[in-house]
């Protein structure tokens, strides 16, 4: 991390790194309205389940997990959902049948302030329903339903039984309750993956969840401040860890900058060996990823890479973005030209009229002798 700031001028650079990534931050970043609507979208999921007939009245549980658990998400991050199931005849019909449910025609109404759902018996129409383009994958690792809400245009992930990753969903939750830092740097790094085209298991990139677990083994080197933790006692330990590392006085300060520096300073292959959590990475992807990660390792080596805010941003965004914040500085260099142009044009304007009067525009000095005269000079 020292060698990042070890004089002005490399101090200078981080600033405007860190500067940087606190604008992309800002606008990645789902708001408290954002946060509602996942919420309520989430809702509108059990309310439809309430009317599967294989419950049988008993509403299963529905445990969101993932990135939205985590608090690691984006504006335009989805949404994963683990429908928990103990009847094993229902488990094999269950995405099936929400598939269908969320197709099924329906009103709303509005009661005590709050939308619910009425439901129009026999009725299925893909154009009119709780969701729209639903997907029902039965042959995957794991069986996966797909849909977008129609209301709020979210994607969701259903799945059933889902119990490792509402755990992993928690255990990234609470490393963001430790370090603040963790959290905004996965976030940054999530979006330099996008604007990369490595951060989609779909197509044989990287996947978020191995983005987050590189993060991980990045914080836990010894500079970075982080320390293993214990496996016994899984959450009354982590609970623990947190309170005092919190606390600690040894915590690390590096800025996120600095951290982001050293991550694509170390990790240059993370593919040595491969690991569970790279197992949708496909060998003709492999080159493509080394190379973002060299290409970011170098551009954030160079001074004049890291003292150039539009080159930070092509690198580290999508273009839209990149786009957005340019299109933004220019707003702001106009407004501030067009702040000094108004008060040169007010002055100019100010002192015409004055000389159409004969009046002279030379500063005095009045000093008074009494109350009743005064001395101009």
């Amino acid at each position: 991390m020292d060698s990042y700031g070890s004089s002005s001028t490399s101090n200078n650079r981080v600033r405007v790194l860190e500067s940087c990534l606190r604008h992309i931050l800002v606008e990645i970043k789902p708001s408290e309205s954002d946060r509602v609507e996942w919420l309520n979208e989430i809702n509108q999921l059990k309310d439809c389940l309430r009317g599967l007939v294989p419950f049988r009245g008993d509403v299963p549980l529905v445990k969101p997990f993932g990135s939205f658990v985590s608090n690691l998400y984006t504006k335009w991050g989805d949404i994963d959902v683990s429908v928990q199931i103990d009847d094993d005849d229902v488990k094999r019909i269950c995405l099936w049948q929400i598939k269908l449910e969320l197709q099924r025609t329906r009103t709303n109404a509005v009661v005590n302030g709050r939308i619910t759902g009425q439901w129009l018996e026999g009725d299925w129409d893909d154009t009119i329903g709780l969701a729209r383009s639903v997907e029902y994958i039965p042959n995957a690792r794991v069986p996966l339903l797909k849909y977008v809400s129609r209301q709020h245009n979210i994607s969701f992930d259903v799945c059933i039984n889902n119990h490792l990753g509402v755990m992993k969903s928690n255990f990234l939750k609470w490393l963001s309750e430790i370090d603040d830092r963790f959290h905004d740097m996965v976030l940054v790094l999530k979006e330099w993956a996008k604007a990369q085209d490595i951060n989609d298991p779909k197509s044989g990139s990287l996947s978020s969840y191995a983005l987050c677990l590189l993060v991980i083994f990045h914080f836990q080197n010894p500079s970075c401040g982080w320390s293993r933790f214990s496996e016994s006692h899984f959450e009354d330990v982590c609970s623990a860890n947190i309170q005092r590392f919190t606390s600690s006085r040894l915590r690390n300060q590096s800025s996120l900058a600095q951290l982001l520096l050293s991550f694509f300073d170390k990790i240059e292959d993370p593919f040595e060996r491969m690991e569970n959590a790279a197992r949708t990475i496909r060998w003709v992807e492999l080159p493509k990823i080394s190379n973002a990660f060299q290409n970011a390792h170098n551009k954030l080596s160079s001074g004049s890479v890291l003292s150039d805010r539009n080159s930070l941003l092509s690198l580290l965004t999508r273009p839209f973005l990149a786009s957005k914040f340019r299109e933004q500085q220019s707003s702001a260099n106009y407004n501030t030209r067009s702040q000094y142009l108004d008060i040169g044009v007010i002055e100019q304007q100010f002192e015409n009229a004055v000389r159409l009067i004969g009046c002279d525009l030379r500063p005095r000095l009045l000093l008074p002798v009494s109350d009743s005269h005064i001395v101009t000079f």
